[in-house]
């Protein structure tokens, strides 16, 4: 009896196989494509999230600061960072002050290393693709070739000039080290900073 009923059963699979094969073997198909398609969707969407996020941390880092009458309860703990008393608005002014000018500090610095980074890759890949003679050097107006210098600034300089910036600003420290000033980088600039 089990010889017969498996006998059965592989007909019946035959017969399912040639039936719906096509379209199991397209619905297959289909969910292959929307798998394929799930990784960009996903990063699209938590990208479209973070977006919206920036825009509630935005909203949520432009607070108000609000004056808060004689004997008013704070509802909430984070409020005394914006709740404030009139005898604590100077304070309060001043250290928001000091903290823009150290953020504005910190950007800037964040921001020159951007530009000395980009300075490094465009020198390391003009050096690979052999292109440094389209460039000119800002010191010597010569064309830069071989081994080049990138200042934090973001300049790039032939060697022959980094090494005389060294020399001179050692130079004029008396060997103990130092800086250089000069108008390429609007400022002075640190001997250990070249490269």
């Amino acid at each position: 009896a089990s010889i017969a009923s498996k006998g059965r059963f592989r007909s019946v699979e035959l017969a399912f196989r040639e039936e719906f094969g096509p379209l199991v073997k397209t619905h297959l198909t289909l969910l292959e494509n929307m798998r394929s398609e799930f990784k960009p969707a996903r990063a699209y969407a938590q990208a479209q999230r973070q977006y919206v996020y920036s825009f509630d941390e935005l909203d949520m880092a432009m607070m108000k600061m609000q004056l808060r009458a004689e004997g008013e309860e704070l509802v909430h703990e984070h409020e005394r960072h914006f709740k404030l008393y009139e005898a604590e608005l100077v304070v309060r002014n001043k250290e928001l002050t000091d903290e823009k000018i150290v953020a504005q500090s910190d950007l800037g610095r964040a921001m020159g290393t951007l530009r000395y980074l980009r300075g490094l890759s465009e020198a390391r890949k003009r050096s690979h693709e052999g292109q440094g003679q389209d460039y000119l050097c800002p010191v010597c107006q010569e064309n830069i070739s071989g081994n080049t210098g990138v200042l934090t600034c973001g300049h790039l300089l032939c060697a022959k000039c980094v090494t005389a910036l060294i020399v001179r600003s050692w130079k004029g420290s008396n060997g103990a080290g130092g800086s250089h000033s000069g108008d390429l980088s609007r400022g002075r600039e640190d001997t250990g900073s070249l490269l």
